[in-house]
């Protein structure tokens, strides 16, 4: 957020959750934009639901929860049962750290549960997108 969002952000709290969301929403659909070929099942997601949040999750503390909300039948469409994995190999360029760190994702029953990115707090400002490198990406079953 740049100087002008915070104050307003301080001012109006629902301004700042609604800009929170917008860089969270564009860090997770680069990330995931920026899978390769073989992954275009995962991709195809970002057509039919929207990034509601990043929360912290219980049940996989390393991770957080990708909140999705799914348009019409497509969540019934895109679901598989038994369909269990985890996609990693990716890497972003911090800012911050100034190296580069660590991208998993955790897809169950075929749709995306959980992101999680090493020394990281979820900060758009904190990475650059236009370095984030596919070519170790795995799936891990």
């Amino acid at each position: 957020m740049n100087i002008i969002q915070r104050i307003l952000g301080t001012l109006f709290p629902p301004y700042k959750y609604s800009i929170i969301r917008k860089e969270q929403g564009k860090l997770f659909n680069t990330i995931i934009n920026s899978l390769p070929v073989e992954f275009s099942e995962i991709k195809e997601q970002l057509a039919w639901a929207r990034l509601m949040a990043l929360s912290n999750w219980v049940l996989f503390p390393e991770y957080r929860f990708t909140a999705m909300a799914y348009s019409g039948e497509s969540l019934f469409k895109l679901q598989k049962r038994k369909k269990n994995y985890k996609i990693s190999g990716l890497t972003i360029f911090s800012k911050k750290t100034n190296k580069w760190e660590q991208i998993e994702l955790l897809i169950q029953d075929n749709l995306i549960r959980g992101l999680r990115i090493s020394n990281s707090n979820y900060d758009l400002s904190e990475f650059d997108l236009n370095k984030i490198s596919n070519s170790n990406v795995i799936r891990n079953h």
